[in-house]
């Protein structure tokens, strides 16, 4: 008797055991409508703090096609501009820059989903500064492929978009900290709102 009584506590702690990773999964598991609306808001950050700071930068060499929707905004390399006229080449134009702020702010919600989906397959929760890690990582996503799409890009060979060079160094290094300090903003907020949402 004693003997099944003990095989019955070896039994109860080798699935206690087993159950916890599952636990584990289901507690980290991608919460969507939290990633969207964390997404959301985050974007909606990014876009603000960008275009909010974007004319405090020195103009870059360039020659603009268009000053729509601000001229501020035209003589600097605006990133909804960049996308919009390689999108729908050759020359900048108000539907070019709508066109690239649609696909900005689809991109950046979107990318709200990418790091759920991470942060659930590496079993880890979120926080401010995993998002704001996240946030760097995109920085230095984006800023490489704006230095390796400038050799390609139709407005940029036609000079009507400026080539801003390596990581922006090319036209100044503020634009370089302004790029990613709203890339920070974005991944705090992001992993703030995700961890809140998610509860």
């Amino acid at each position: 008797m004693a003997g099944f009584v003990a095989m019955l506590h070896f039994m109860r702690q080798t699935s206690g055991a087993a159950e916890q990773p599952r636990r584990l999964l289901v507690d980290k598991r991608m919460h969507l409508f939290a990633a969207l609306a964390a997404g959301t808001a985050a974007s909606v950050s990014f876009l603000i703090a960008y275009y909010a700071t974007l004319a405090l930068l020195p103009p870059a060499t360039g020659y603009p096609t268009t000053l729509y929707p601000y001229a501020g905004w035209a003589t600097r390399m605006d990133l909804a501009q960049f996308l919009g006229s390689m999108i729908y080449p050759p020359i900048p134009s108000p539907l070019t820059w709508w066109l690239g702020l649609l696909v900005l702010a689809g991109s950046l919600v979107s990318l709200g989903v990418v790091y759920a989906f991470l942060l659930s397959w590496t079993l880890q929760s979120s926080s401010l500064f995993h998002g704001a890690g996240f946030g760097a990582a995109l920085f230095v996503g984006l800023a490489l492929t704006i230095t390796l799409a400038n050799g390609l890009h139709p407005a940029v060979l036609r000079n009507a978009l400026p080539d801003t060079g390596l990581f922006l160094l090319g036209w100044s290094a503020l634009a370089t900290l302004q790029l990613l300090g709203v890339h920070l903003l974005y991944g705090a907020i992001l992993g703030t709102l995700y961890q809140r949402f998610s509860k």
